[in-house]
Order: structure tokens, then C-alpha cells, then sequence
């Protein structure tokens, strides 16, 4: 029942997009498992300071209130969208390096993958990825 998908072979369009839903069939489950384990923390924060980030900006916005705290609500403004886009970066590179470490320890081991090499994988290459997505 378990069906073994290779990446490495030639394929016309057809087969290229009948076996990306095979392996999306196959693999949702412990593929999901595994990026909500290693990038849940990250997207966890991200929401957590796009919630602060929209919370000051209504903030700043509210012309009904008499307030003299529009400059510590234009602060608290730049410091969520400040932490909110350095997220933002974090989970975009970890989920990146999430799905291509996985699909890499997926190939290597014929359909069986290993959590502990795919987070030791992705936390070594994460300096890399950064960088490559700045």
C-alpha cells in the first residue's frame, strides 16, 4: 500500500502533477506532523506580533480618543511590524528548509522519514537559508 515515489526521473506534465498529489496523499499526515513541530514556534511568534503589530495600529488610527500617546503608539507600530517582518523571514526560511529536508530524507530512506535528521538538517542549514531569503 505504501507506494514509494521517486523524485529523479523524467516525467511529462501529466505525471509530474498526478505524483506531487500522490506523495501529497501519502505523506500529509507525517509531513504536516513534521513542519508544525519544527515551524510552529516560529509561526506561533509571527502571529503573536502580527496581532500586537494590528492592535497598535488601531491604536493609531482611533481619532475619537483625545491621547497624548501617538508617538509611543507610532513606537510600539514600528517595534510589531519590525518583529512581525523579522518572523515573517524566520518562518518563511524554516518552512523552506522544512519541505526540502523532508522530501530529502524521503528519497534517502525509500519512503521513510527520520524527524530527528530532518530538524537536525533544517537548524544546520538555517544560517544558509536566511540568507539566502534576505
Amino acid at each position: 500500500m505504501n507506494r514509494f515515489i521517486e523524485f529523479k526521473k523524467q516525467r511529462e506534465l501529466g505525471e509530474i502533477l498526478s505524483d506531487t498529489f500522490a506523495f501529497l496523499r501519502l505523506q500529509f499526515k507525517p509531513f504536516i506532523t513534521t513542519y508544525f513541530k519544527i515551524v510552529g514556534p516560529y509561526l506561533v511568534v509571527m502571529l503573536i506580533s502580527m496581532g500586537f503589530y494590528l492592535s497598535a495600529f488601531s491604536s493609531l488610527l482611533d481619532f475619537n480618543t483625545q491621547s497624548s500617546n501617538e508617538l509611543f503608539s507610532g513606537l510600539t507600530m514600528f517595534f510589531g511590524v519590525l518583529v512581525f517582518i523579522l518572523a515573517l523571514i524566520m518562518v518563511y526560511a524554516t518552512s523552506q528548509s522544512t519541505v526540502l529536508h523532508y522530501i530529502k530524507s524521503y528519497s534517502y530512506h525509500n519512503g521513510v522519514t527520520d524527524f530527528n535528521e530532518i530538524k537536525k538538517e533544517v537548524y544546520a542549514s538555517y544560517g544558509a537559508l536566511l540568507v539566502l531569503v534576505l
